[in-house]
């Protein structure tokens, strides 16, 4: 295949710094969930990916003409067919104003102004995202409709990855344990044995505690990616 080709979309997170990122991507990995967000001058909100190559950004970072960026190397990468199928996901529609202001409401959650200045001074002026080779959702991107395998969670370095792995154990041991004290998972009952003429202790399953067991550590491990070079990846 092309290199310059790929069959996945990640969405990358934002934040001040590699930290507020990884609490974003945190975020979302606990609640399940890509919230979208509103555009403007729209009513439409929307989740942004890219189908830029995986090996494109580790090689050369997710960043434009002049190494510009305002994304962190924290993200989750899906199959471009399940985006596409499940989500409806679509390429952006790079577009100058006035071809925006034309179309209709329910299309312009595809479109990005595109307005390049093709000039030496590439920072002047300038209205181009087309570097981004944007695909977007629109409205919320839900992982309930993913099996947990179906997707990659993307970090920088092996510190982080480390921390995300340890940060999650954390947060659903914690979830799971209080769970189950409201709502055990097995009750006690006494029940007669007959051939030992006696009575025994039995552990009966709740049938209601399904509700805890989506916290369960054992079934929350994430596929996590380093993407930084010389790094490991298990």
């Amino acid at each position: 295949m092309r290199p310059d080709l790929s069959k996945k979309l990640i969405h990358f997170t934002k934040g001040k710094n590699d930290d507020e990122a990884f609490e974003n991507l945190f975020s979302i990995l606990i609640h399940r969930c890509i919230f979208s967000t509103k555009m403007n001058n729209s009513q439409n909100s929307i989740v942004c990916l890219t189908e830029t190559p995986l090996n494109v950004i580790i090689d050369h970072g997710f960043v434009n003409y002049t190494d510009y960026t305002v994304y962190n190397k924290f993200g989750v990468m899906f199959d471009k067919k399940d985006i596409y199928d499940v989500f409806n996901g679509r390429p952006a529609l790079y577009l100058e104003k006035d071809c925006i202001n034309k179309l209709d409401e329910d299309i312009k959650w595809r479109c990005t102004l595109f307005e390049p200045k093709f000039n030496d001074n590439y920072k002047t002026g300038n209205i181009d995202f087309s570097w981004e080779r944007e695909w977007r959702v629109k409205n919320d991107i839900d992982l309930n409709e993913f099996e947990i395998e179906d997707y990659i969670v993307l970090v920088p370095n092996e510190d982080y990855k480390q921390r995300l792995e340890k940060k999650i154990d954390e947060y659903y041991s914690k979830e799971y344990d209080d769970c189950n004290i409201h709502n055990p998972r097995y009750f006690r009952e006494m029940e007669y044995d007959y051939f030992e003429d006696t009575y025994v202790e039995i552990e009966i399953e709740n049938e209601d505690n399904c509700e805890c067991n989506r916290f369960d550590p054992d079934e929350n491990i994430f596929k996590i990616f380093i993407l930084e070079k010389n790094e490991t990846n298990q």
